[in-house]
């Protein structure tokens, strides 16, 4: 199976009326922002003394069928932890690809009996998460 291309992770920061600007990553063999680079990126900043609003632009929703087969509530924990029981990403050492090869979780399996009858139909959650602190 060929991997498929995902759109680099990027950091922009806007401060006071200047326009954004990107951050580039930390110095690694890595030529774009990792998961965990972020998020050490954010903790940093969400501990200097200064008001922060974070936004995550993505399009994301899941089908209201999954919700139901899996006998999940409607709600954005729930849904959170069952993903990371079949998508470990945060863990060390694993990606999307070595999940969805079967070398970690079981986001594979998942994927191929339920959501493959999910294509259609209502979404449960459509969700735009942002996060703010002062």
């Amino acid at each position: 199976m060929r991997a498929r291309r995902r759109r680099p992770r990027r950091v922009y920061l806007a401060e006071g009326e200047a326009p954004r600007t990107e951050v580039p990553p930390p110095p690694s063999l890595k030529k774009y922002w990792t998961r965990c680079g972020i998020a050490e990126w954010l903790v940093e900043r969400l501990a200097e003394d200064a008001p922060l609003l974070v936004g995550i632009d993505h399009g994301f929703s899941f089908p209201l069928r999954y919700f139901e087969e899996h006998g999940l509530l409607l709600d954005w924990p729930s849904f959170l932890d069952d993903f990371h029981r079949h998508w470990p990403t945060d863990e060390d050492h694993t990606s999307v690809d070595s999940v969805r090869n079967g070398l970690r979780g079981n986001g594979a399996e998942d994927t191929s009996a339920s959501m493959a009858s999910c294509q259609a139909g209502p979404a449960a959650l459509s969700v735009t998460p942002n996060i703010s602190a002062s």
